[in-house]
């Protein structure tokens, strides 16, 4: 018997909860605990593909059905017929989640069909077709309206809802049990208010509606008036705006008592937000930083087209206040001019996530100083993208970022490669005597650095742990440039990738120089191959002093460059060649030793011939 431990059931079961489906599968073979206790979990979820084998699965399913709680159809499967689809579902009797992400099945199978414990329907990624076949599947989720809980709406202004349910609202209103539901297409022509939906579905849980659809319906009673019952039961909200909307805010907050997660979008007209600016900084600034600092989890994107002052002027709002742990910040040269604010809140920290795309295509001075000026020593991670549409531009100075960034812990530079391939941005830095420790990651992809960068990195930014230069140029005029990185003492990785430094250069003349040498004694070798005995010795000679040679260039030229391979082609074609030319000698010397001893015999004949011409 053995006597080794054995995990708990409840431990394995977190244990294999955490694995993927093909690592559980493995877990099934282990040994009869393990199977027992990864099969529920394995067979939980089951994905119906093209090429899955339908009558192979619905056998499985046999003894296994019991344990599906999930049935996914990905994709169209020519197996599948009415028949066979409905044998797949009668095995499973314990579904809890069925997703039809496909136009090939028809919903109006279903329509028949008891799912009695069903709670979650979903039409999948195909929630942008119209017609029929989501007519079926209105149908089928009013079916099991009693245990739906959560549904996804495919469009609601879907023509299905007005012809048969008189609507979306009319059509929610008979899932008693609803807790999540999602509403991602519509259109103004059919609003979906959100008031009246929070009115109408009373047991949300979770919420997801990007439909940017007013908060009221036009015919009601100013805010002040409006009767504002508090809304326990929702735990989740995701929302899309079309405008900021201090209303809308203070009414989800004001309701919504026990949010614990709260995610935000909002596409922001600038002039909307030149004339309600002041408003919305105090509305920041006194409500809503404090209330989502209460959440577990929540996010506010805010989206603005175009090159506009009041990006940067809420954005500097955002950096300056002091709600905000963090500011991440990537500035983006491209065409297409737009702003990105997203506030990130988790377990009470609040982190700030900005991306402004500027251009540089018709002015040469760069949109990054006036944001490093404004609020630099807010910024703990700093990306700027180079596109390739940037034809011109002053140098970008590598220490007035530093200066103006004091806490900044992360650099990443990013420089397409432009088209045509004949500017590439330059990247200096000042001679100064300041240190910024703070810096811990610096990485470099593409542009052209001048001589003064890598000296900057290694004697100012001495906290650095990772280093990448990958893809750049150096700009080096003379053999004595010298890199001393002994300074960087918590330096961990340094990646350099496509670069040429000057060092190698008195490398590569000296790797020339021995190639010259190996292509003389080559010459050397091929005059001596018609010479005999004394050839041979010193052909023998000449050889070893080659092999030794070969043997050290093959160990320096590893260190080299490319410069190197023709040399080492040469000295392998020059050791064939000694080859060929010993055993060309030892055919020569087998053809002397051969005349040698004809020579010998015909001589003998001879004197044989005159001792009988004598005696005649």
């Amino acid at each position: 018997m053995s006597t080794q431990p054995h995990l708990a059931p409840e431990l394995l079961v977190r244990i294999f909860h955490l694995l993927p489906p093909i690592t559980q599968l493995v877990c099934l073979s282990v040994c009869k605990s393990w199977h027992a206790t990864a099969k529920p979990m394995y067979f939980s979820q089951i994905s119906l593909l093209p090429k899955t084998n339908l009558s192979l699965l619905t056998s499985s399913l046999q003894t296994t059905g019991v344990f599906v709680h999930s049935l996914t159809v990905k994709a169209h499967n020519r197996q599948v017929t009415y028949e066979r689809f409905k044998d797949l579902i009668l095995c499973c009797p314990f579904l809890l989640q069925l997703t039809l992400d496909t136009v090939y099945f028809e919903w109006v199978w279903l329509e028949g069909l008891q799912l009695n414990r069903v709670k979650s329907v979903s039409i999948g990624d195909v929630s942008w077709r119209l017609g029929n076949d989501n007519r079926y599947f209105y149908r089928v989720a009013y079916q099991h309206r009693s245990t739906i809980e959560d549904i996804h709406i495919p469009c609601t202004c879907d023509q299905a809802l007005q012809d048969e349910f008189e609507g979306i609202l009319k059509y929610l209103t008979h899932f008693e049990n609803l807790k999540c539901l999602r509403l991602i297409h519509g259109s103004q022509s059919v609003p979906v208010y959100f008031d009246t939906l929070l009115n109408t579905c009373k047991t949300l849980e979770t919420l997801v509606i990007e439909l940017g659809h007013p908060l009221y319906p036009p015919t009601a009673s100013s805010l002040s008036t409006r009767p504002k019952s508090v809304y326990k039961s929702m735990r989740q909200l995701g929302i899309f705006l079309t405008m900021f909307s201090i209303e809308y805010l203070q009414y989800i907050m004001d309701r919504l008592v026990n949010l614990s997660v709260l995610d935000v979008g909002i596409n922001q007209s600038t002039l909307d937000w030149e004339r309600d600016n002041r408003n919305i900084c105090n509305f920041m600034q006194r409500t809503y930083l404090p209330f989502i600092k209460t959440l577990s989890r929540s996010s506010l994107t805010i989206k603005m087209n175009g090159s506009s002052t009041m990006g940067d002027l809420s954005a500097q709002f955002f950096c300056t206040n002091e709600e905000i742990k963090s500011v991440h910040l990537q500035l983006d040269c491209s065409r297409s001019e737009r702003t990105d604010i997203r506030l990130r809140t988790e377990n009470g920290n609040t982190h700030l996530n900005l991306l402004f795309v500027r251009s540089l295509y018709e002015s040469i001075e760069s949109p990054f100083s006036a944001h490093l000026q404004k609020y630099g020593t807010h910024i703990k991670s700093l990306k700027l993208n180079i596109s390739k549409y940037v034809t011109r531009s002053l140098p970008l100075d590598i220490d007035f970022v530093m200066r103006h960034c004091r806490n900044l812990e992360k650099i990443y530079i990013a420089i397409e490669p432009t088209y045509p391939s004949t500017y590439s941005l330059t990247l200096s830095a000042a001679q100064n005597n300041d240190c910024y420790d703070t810096v811990s990651n610096f990485i470099l992809d593409g542009g052209t650095m001048t001589t003064h960068l890598i000296p900057f990195i290694s004697s100012h930014l001495l906290g650095l742990k990772t280093l990448h230069l990958i893809n750049c140029k150096l700009l080096i005029d003379s053999k004595e440039t010298v890199f001393d990185m002994t300074k960087l003492k918590f330096l961990d990785l340094f990646v350099l990738d496509a670069y040429k430094l000057a060092t190698l250069r008195a490398e590569v003349d000296t790797a020339n120089k021995r190639a010259t040498e190996l292509e003389e004694k080559a010459r050397a070798l091929e005059a001596e191959h018609d010479s005999k005995d004394n050839e041979l010795s010193n052909l023998q000679s000449r050889a070893k002093e080659l092999e030794e040679s070969l043997e050290t260039a093959e160990a320096n030229l590893k260190q080299a460059n490319t410069d190197f391979r023709e040399a080492d082609l040469r000295a392998e074609q020059l050791g064939k060649k000694a080859v060929k030319i010993q055993q060309e000698i030892s055919v020569w010397d087998k053809k002397n030793a051969d005349l040698d001893s004809k020579y010998q015999e015909a001589k003998a004949e001879m004197d044989e011939l005159e001792g009988q011409m004598e005696g005649v």
